[in-house]
């Protein structure tokens, strides 16, 4: 395949098949993609790959997989990229026992990293899940595959219309048409952390369908007790808010919250800690002040306010908005009670 030879395989998609390969003449061993040849003549195919191979030589950083090379041989499409030893986050939340506290922690800050690095270069990944994120052997976060990224700096391939990702991780903001910026990425990141807190899925449901049915939905699962402090929930509920203003802004933001001291770190280990975490909003009849998680005493925390179910609804309904509001407005203050 042009300079590089082929060892063995890695895995294979619907789009094409990942190499183990060797640069013949750096003697470099890389993760070589490599499109199918059936699509190679697809012109929104060819598009997509040179979009990803353009984002991708933006970036420089040790938690986003890194490009080395792009170009066309044997009438295929392929890029060269880092090759890493370790394995998707997915398979290691399937398979794998579950996270301590510092993984956890270490892990939602690599990932926070990451994905701040790609917003500062004005991309939105646009498809953040378990599937897409390497964790090496060393325990390092890398962020993979930018093919339904975009940059802020170029036009949409995607069709109007046409929502592209894994339904899941779509946020709740899609339904109604909204544009996908770095809060949108904040979203599916919230999602992320919260499956790897806890084992289980924010929601029973993907969060856009409650949009779309005008459903109120539940609390995120709670699952095990220890799950994290009250600080690293508080970020975590402020990035599953529905209305994309009341989420971090980017990536970086999630990351900035994750280092304040006044959000305590994720520590299973010694149980959760006691921070105070005031919340706003209606609670179990409480209709005004703080709502404290936690015991008396503890350091304070950033305020989240939680404000509900994002504002643009697909049709005029006002009754059924303003319920939902509200009962939304319960279920995340909950959450941040109960989760243990």
């Amino acid at each position: 395949m042009g300079p590089y030879e082929i060892e063995g395989i890695l895995g294979t998609g619907g789009m094409g098949t990942v190499y183990v390969a060797r640069h013949n003449q750096l003697d470099r061993k890389v993760a070589l993609k490599v499109i199918r040849s059936l699509l190679v003549d697809d012109r929104e195919v060819r598009l997509r790959f040179l979009r990803e191979a353009r984002l991708m030589a933006q970036l420089s950083h040790p938690n986003v997989v890194k490009l080395y090379d792009f170009g066309e041989a044997e009438e295929s499409l392929y890029l060269a990229m880092e090759l890493l030893d370790g394995g998707v986050l997915a398979v290691r939340l399937r398979s794998g026992p579950a996270l301590s506290a510092e993984e956890v922690r270490r892990f939602a800050l690599g990932l926070a990293r990451g994905v701040g690095a790609l917003h500062r270069a004005g991309i939105v990944h646009r498809d953040l899940k378990p599937e897409n994120v390497f964790v090496t052997r060393e325990g390092e976060i890398k962020v993979l595959d930018l093919g339904l990224a975009r940059s802020n700096r170029t036009t949409a391939l995607t069709q109007d219309g046409v929502v592209s990702g894994t339904p899941y991780y779509l946020a709740p903001e899609i339904a109604d048409g909204a544009p996908r910026d770095p809060r949108y990425d904040v979203f599916q990141l919230g999602l992320v952390l919260h499956l790897m807190a806890t084992g289980k899925q924010a929601f029973p449901i993907p969060p856009h369908r409650y949009q779309l049915t005008y459903e109120t939905p539940p609390p995120p699962v709670i699952a095990t007790p220890g799950s994290g402090s009250a600080g690293f929930r508080a970020v975590v509920v402020r990035c599953l808010q529905f209305d994309p203003a009341r989420r971090f802004a980017d990536g970086t933001e999630v990351e900035q919250a994750l280092l304040d001291p006044r959000w305590a770190g994720c520590d299973r280990a010694a149980g959760p800690e006691r921070a105070s975490v005031p919340i706003t909003g209606p609670v179990a009849g409480r209709t005004s002040g703080p709502l404290v998680a936690g015991a008396p005493g503890g350091s304070a925390a950033p305020t989240v306010r939680l404000v509900p179910t994002y504002a643009a609804p697909l049709t005029d309904r006002p009754g059924v908005r303003a319920a939902a509001a509200v009962t939304l407005a319960l279920g995340i203050a909950l959450l941040a009670l109960l989760w243990p």
